[in-house]
Protein backbone atom coordinates (compact mmCIF):
# COMPACT_ATOMS: atom_id res chain seq x y z
CA UNK A 1 0.00 0.00 0.00
CA UNK A 2 1.23 3.27 -0.53
CA UNK A 3 1.78 6.16 2.24
CA UNK A 4 -0.76 9.17 2.02
CA UNK A 5 1.64 11.85 3.28
CA UNK A 6 -1.24 14.57 3.76
CA UNK A 7 -4.70 13.86 5.15
CA UNK A 8 -7.68 16.44 5.29
CA UNK A 9 -7.55 16.06 9.33
CA UNK A 10 -3.67 16.44 9.29
CA UNK A 11 -3.23 19.47 6.96
CA UNK A 12 -6.16 20.90 9.59
CA UNK A 13 -3.97 20.15 12.66
CA UNK A 14 -1.25 21.63 10.77
CA UNK A 15 -2.63 25.28 10.29
CA UNK A 16 -3.65 24.94 13.93
CA UNK A 17 -0.17 24.55 15.07
CA UNK A 18 1.21 27.36 12.56
CA UNK A 19 -1.87 29.82 13.71
CA UNK A 20 -0.77 28.79 17.42
CA UNK A 21 2.82 29.91 16.85
CA UNK A 22 2.00 32.80 15.18
CA UNK A 23 0.52 34.01 18.29
CA UNK A 24 3.48 33.48 20.45
CA UNK A 25 5.00 36.74 21.25
CA UNK A 26 8.87 37.57 20.37
CA UNK A 27 9.87 38.68 23.85
CA UNK A 28 13.49 40.43 24.13
CA UNK A 29 15.60 40.73 27.20
CA UNK A 30 18.04 44.12 26.96
CA UNK A 31 20.64 43.66 29.52
CA UNK A 32 20.79 46.61 31.90
CA UNK A 33 24.57 47.49 31.06
CA UNK A 34 23.27 48.78 27.42
CA UNK A 35 22.64 52.07 27.07
CA UNK A 36 22.21 54.31 24.17
CA UNK A 37 25.15 56.55 25.60
CA UNK A 38 27.31 53.07 25.73
CA UNK A 39 26.77 52.39 22.10
CA UNK A 40 27.28 55.86 20.81
CA UNK A 41 30.46 56.75 22.48
CA UNK A 42 31.83 53.34 21.51
CA UNK A 43 34.78 54.11 19.03
CA UNK A 44 34.21 50.45 17.38
CA UNK A 45 30.22 49.84 17.05
CA UNK A 46 30.86 45.77 17.14
CA UNK A 47 27.75 43.75 17.78
CA UNK A 48 28.06 39.36 18.27
CA UNK A 49 25.06 37.90 17.48
CA UNK A 50 24.76 33.72 18.05
CA UNK A 51 21.67 31.48 17.39
CA UNK A 52 21.62 27.50 17.16
CA UNK A 53 19.27 25.58 14.67
CA UNK A 54 16.16 27.27 13.25
CA UNK A 55 16.83 30.83 14.82
CA UNK A 56 16.68 32.06 12.46
CA UNK A 57 20.39 34.03 12.84
CA UNK A 58 21.22 34.04 8.88
CA UNK A 59 17.83 36.02 8.21
CA UNK A 60 18.38 38.17 10.79
CA UNK A 61 22.17 39.44 9.43
CA UNK A 62 21.37 39.41 5.58
CA UNK A 63 18.54 41.93 7.07
CA UNK A 64 21.02 43.87 8.92
CA UNK A 65 23.37 44.38 6.13
CA UNK A 66 20.40 45.04 3.67
CA UNK A 67 19.00 47.98 5.95
CA UNK A 68 21.54 48.89 8.14
CA UNK A 69 24.91 48.88 5.59
CA UNK A 70 26.80 47.01 8.21
CA UNK A 71 29.78 44.58 7.78
CA UNK A 72 29.43 41.09 8.58
CA UNK A 73 32.57 39.16 10.26
CA UNK A 74 31.92 35.83 10.00
CA UNK A 75 34.15 33.09 11.58
CA UNK A 76 33.13 30.19 9.75
CA UNK A 77 34.35 31.89 6.45
CA UNK A 78 37.74 33.45 7.68
CA UNK A 79 38.42 30.01 9.10
CA UNK A 80 37.57 28.69 5.69
CA UNK A 81 39.89 31.18 4.22
CA UNK A 82 42.84 30.91 6.22
CA UNK A 83 42.64 26.90 6.18
CA UNK A 84 42.74 26.92 2.20
CA UNK A 85 45.29 29.68 2.24
CA UNK A 86 47.52 27.28 4.13
CA UNK A 87 46.61 24.03 2.53
CA UNK A 88 47.43 25.67 -0.99
CA UNK A 89 46.84 22.94 -3.79
CA UNK A 90 47.25 20.30 -1.69
CA UNK A 91 44.62 17.40 -2.80
CA UNK A 92 43.24 19.77 -5.33
CA UNK A 93 41.52 18.62 -8.38
CA UNK A 94 40.17 21.80 -9.78
CA UNK A 95 43.99 23.39 -10.17
CA UNK A 96 43.02 26.67 -9.10
CA UNK A 97 45.16 26.91 -6.21
CA UNK A 98 42.30 26.67 -3.75
CA UNK A 99 41.98 23.26 -1.43
CA UNK A 100 38.53 21.84 -2.50
CA UNK A 101 35.90 20.87 0.37
CA UNK A 102 36.87 17.36 0.82
CA UNK A 103 40.78 18.40 1.49
CA UNK A 104 39.73 20.95 4.31
CA UNK A 105 37.10 18.40 6.36
CA UNK A 106 39.98 15.45 6.07
CA UNK A 107 42.25 18.40 7.38
CA UNK A 108 40.26 19.00 10.20
CA UNK A 109 39.46 15.69 11.09
CA UNK A 110 42.97 14.78 11.00
CA UNK A 111 44.14 17.61 12.91
CA UNK A 112 41.23 18.11 15.73
CA UNK A 113 42.71 20.88 17.82
CA UNK A 114 43.41 23.24 14.30
CA UNK A 115 40.56 25.62 14.72
CA UNK A 116 40.76 27.63 18.46
CA UNK A 117 38.76 30.44 20.16
CA UNK A 118 42.20 32.79 20.47
CA UNK A 119 43.12 31.62 16.60
CA UNK A 120 39.07 32.81 15.57
CA UNK A 121 39.35 35.62 17.67
CA UNK A 122 42.73 36.89 16.20
CA UNK A 123 41.01 36.53 12.57
CA UNK A 124 37.97 38.66 13.63
CA UNK A 125 40.31 40.95 14.95
CA UNK A 126 42.31 41.57 11.89
CA UNK A 127 39.02 41.64 9.69
CA UNK A 128 37.19 44.27 12.01
CA UNK A 129 40.72 46.46 12.10
CA UNK A 130 40.58 46.91 8.35
CA UNK A 131 37.83 49.15 8.40
CA UNK A 132 37.57 50.64 12.09
CA UNK A 133 34.72 53.25 11.77
CA UNK A 134 32.09 50.70 10.73
CA UNK A 135 29.58 49.06 12.61
CA UNK A 136 30.38 45.21 12.88
CA UNK A 137 28.07 42.30 13.05
CA UNK A 138 30.54 39.18 14.26
CA UNK A 139 28.73 35.85 13.27
CA UNK A 140 30.88 33.55 16.01
CA UNK A 141 29.73 29.93 15.80
CA UNK A 142 30.72 27.76 12.83
CA UNK A 143 27.52 26.22 11.51
CA UNK A 144 30.21 23.26 9.57
CA UNK A 145 29.69 20.26 11.83
CA UNK A 146 33.34 19.33 11.23
CA UNK A 147 34.62 23.11 12.31
CA UNK A 148 32.50 23.16 15.45
CA UNK A 149 32.47 19.20 16.60
CA UNK A 150 33.86 19.94 19.85
CA UNK A 151 32.08 21.72 22.79
CA UNK A 152 35.31 22.79 24.34
CA UNK A 153 36.12 25.34 21.54
CA UNK A 154 34.42 28.37 24.17
CA UNK A 155 35.86 26.88 27.11
CA UNK A 156 38.23 29.85 27.84
CA UNK A 157 36.03 32.30 26.10
CA UNK A 158 35.80 34.68 29.32
CA UNK A 159 39.95 35.57 28.91
CA UNK A 160 40.02 35.10 25.47
CA UNK A 161 36.82 37.46 24.89
CA UNK A 162 38.57 40.09 27.55
CA UNK A 163 41.87 39.96 25.80
CA UNK A 164 39.91 40.61 21.93
CA UNK A 165 37.59 43.73 23.29
CA UNK A 166 41.36 45.40 24.23
CA UNK A 167 41.69 46.14 21.00
CA UNK A 168 37.69 45.39 19.81
CA UNK A 169 35.32 46.38 22.21
CA UNK A 170 31.89 44.98 21.46
CA UNK A 171 28.86 46.80 22.16
CA UNK A 172 26.86 44.64 23.08
CA UNK A 173 25.68 40.37 22.16
CA UNK A 174 22.85 39.44 20.73
CA UNK A 175 21.70 35.43 21.36
CA UNK A 176 18.48 34.39 19.43
CA UNK A 177 16.93 31.38 21.36
CA UNK A 178 14.34 29.33 21.12
CA UNK A 179 12.35 28.73 24.69
CA UNK A 180 12.52 24.57 24.82
CA UNK A 181 9.26 24.41 26.61
CA UNK A 182 8.06 25.60 22.84
CA UNK A 183 10.95 23.47 21.28
CA UNK A 184 9.22 20.47 23.04
CA UNK A 185 5.65 21.29 22.66
CA UNK A 186 6.36 21.64 18.71
CA UNK A 187 8.29 18.13 19.06
CA UNK A 188 4.53 16.47 21.08
CA UNK A 189 2.70 17.98 18.06
CA UNK A 190 5.20 17.14 15.33
CA UNK A 191 4.57 13.12 16.90
CA UNK A 192 1.31 13.20 16.94
CA UNK A 193 0.57 14.54 13.70
CA UNK A 194 3.60 12.51 12.20
CA UNK A 195 2.81 9.84 8.88
CA UNK A 196 2.12 6.02 9.65
CA UNK A 197 4.65 4.04 10.28
CA UNK A 198 7.40 3.03 8.22
CA UNK A 199 6.44 6.38 5.81
CA UNK A 200 8.49 9.44 5.29
CA UNK A 201 7.21 12.81 5.04
CA UNK A 202 7.95 14.35 1.25
CA UNK A 203 12.08 15.70 1.19
CA UNK A 204 12.84 12.32 3.00
CA UNK A 205 12.32 13.18 6.39
CA UNK A 206 9.57 13.64 8.91
CA UNK A 207 9.05 16.50 10.99
CA UNK A 208 9.11 14.31 14.00
CA UNK A 209 12.50 13.27 13.13
CA UNK A 210 13.84 17.14 11.83
CA UNK A 211 13.02 18.04 15.13
CA UNK A 212 14.48 15.60 17.42
CA UNK A 213 17.83 16.18 15.11
CA UNK A 214 16.77 19.89 15.72
CA UNK A 215 16.22 19.62 19.49
CA UNK A 216 19.73 17.61 19.79
CA UNK A 217 21.96 20.30 17.95
CA UNK A 218 20.21 22.91 19.93
CA UNK A 219 21.35 21.27 23.60
CA UNK A 220 25.07 20.90 21.74
CA UNK A 221 24.70 24.84 20.90
CA UNK A 222 23.36 26.22 23.90
CA UNK A 223 25.69 23.80 26.01
CA UNK A 224 28.57 25.06 24.18
CA UNK A 225 28.22 28.63 23.73
CA UNK A 226 27.50 29.19 27.83
CA UNK A 227 30.47 30.67 28.13
CA UNK A 228 30.14 32.83 25.49
CA UNK A 229 26.95 33.75 26.87
CA UNK A 230 27.61 34.17 30.11
CA UNK A 231 30.45 36.13 29.71
CA UNK A 232 28.27 38.83 28.36
CA UNK A 233 25.61 38.19 30.37
CA UNK A 234 28.08 39.45 33.52
CA UNK A 235 28.85 42.64 32.01
CA UNK A 236 25.08 43.01 31.18
CA UNK A 237 25.56 43.62 27.40
CA UNK A 238 23.85 40.76 26.93
CA UNK A 239 20.22 41.07 24.62
CA UNK A 240 18.13 37.80 24.65
CA UNK A 241 15.48 37.28 21.49
CA UNK A 242 13.09 34.58 21.62
CA UNK A 243 12.16 33.45 18.31
CA UNK A 244 10.12 30.63 19.56
CA UNK A 245 7.38 32.11 17.26
CA UNK A 246 9.43 31.27 14.20
CA UNK A 247 7.99 34.13 12.36
CA UNK A 248 10.45 36.19 10.40
CA UNK A 249 8.36 39.54 10.67
CA UNK A 250 7.64 39.61 13.89
CA UNK A 251 11.78 38.64 14.55
CA UNK A 252 12.64 41.15 12.41
CA UNK A 253 10.70 43.85 13.19
CA UNK A 254 11.51 43.52 16.59
CA UNK A 255 15.09 43.93 15.91
CA UNK A 256 15.35 46.14 13.64
CA UNK A 257 13.40 48.54 16.03
CA UNK A 258 16.35 47.76 18.58
CA UNK A 259 19.19 48.36 16.34
CA UNK A 260 17.50 51.78 14.90
CA UNK A 261 17.13 52.79 18.74
CA UNK A 262 21.07 51.99 19.00
CA UNK A 263 21.88 53.82 16.10
CA UNK A 264 23.67 51.22 14.55
CA UNK A 265 23.94 52.06 11.18
CA UNK A 266 26.69 52.70 8.35
CA UNK A 267 23.94 54.98 5.93
CA UNK A 268 21.49 57.52 6.31
CA UNK A 269 18.36 56.96 4.41
CA UNK A 270 15.59 59.83 4.19
CA UNK A 271 14.17 58.19 1.77
CA UNK A 272 10.26 58.02 1.39
CA UNK A 273 9.18 54.60 1.52
CA UNK A 274 5.47 53.38 0.12
CA UNK A 275 4.33 50.01 0.99
CA UNK A 276 1.81 48.05 -0.35
CA UNK A 277 0.56 45.16 1.73
CA UNK A 278 -2.76 42.80 1.87
CA UNK A 279 -2.12 40.52 5.13
CA UNK A 280 -3.77 41.81 8.12
CA UNK A 281 -0.91 40.40 10.07
CA UNK A 282 1.84 42.52 8.42
CA UNK A 283 -0.24 45.40 8.25
CA UNK A 284 -0.61 44.94 12.51
CA UNK A 285 3.27 44.15 12.42
CA UNK A 286 3.71 46.98 10.51
CA UNK A 287 2.26 49.45 12.59
CA UNK A 288 3.43 48.29 15.92
CA UNK A 289 6.62 48.76 14.56
CA UNK A 290 6.13 52.39 13.42
CA UNK A 291 4.08 53.34 16.16
CA UNK A 292 5.82 52.56 19.51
Amino acid sequence: MGCVHSTEEGSSKRKSLKSRASRISVAIKIGSGIRKSRVHSTSKKIVCIFGGPKSGKGEVIEELVESFGVKVVCAESLIVASLSKKLGNIGNKNGEGKPDTATLLTHLRSNPGTVTLDWVLDLIKTEILKYPDSVHVIDLLPNSKVIFRDQSLFKNAAELLQKFEEACPVAFAMHLYIDKENLNRQLDTAKHLSTPEGCMAPGGISDEADLEVTKKRHAFFEEALMPVRNYFKESDRLIEVDVSSMSKEKIWFKVVRMFASFNMSERQNNNLIVIFVKDPETVRALIEFWCH
